[in-house]
């Protein structure tokens, strides 16, 4: 999440867990510009542990099924 210094929205960029940054929007706050990072992030965590489910420990896999993204990280 950065703010664009033109227009002073906040945007939201996250990678595609492949390599490519993909914008995610603008928003009016850091706040609705982290909740949409976030959700993005969890979704790609939660995907590529689906991908991986049979070749991955069941440990890691709970892990990353459960995770969740804080604004404090």
């Amino acid at each position: 999440v950065t703010l664009h210094k033109y227009n002073k929205n906040y945007l939201a960029q996250c990678t595609n867990g492949k390599g490519k940054q993909l914008h995610l929007g603008s928003y009016n706050t850091p706040e609705e510009a982290f909740f949409a990072y976030k959700h993005f992030k969890e979704n790609i965590i939660k995907q590529i542990a689906e991908e991986h489910k049979n070749v991955i420990p069941y440990r890691l896999y709970s892990t990353l099924i459960n995770y969740n993204v804080e604004i404090t990280d």
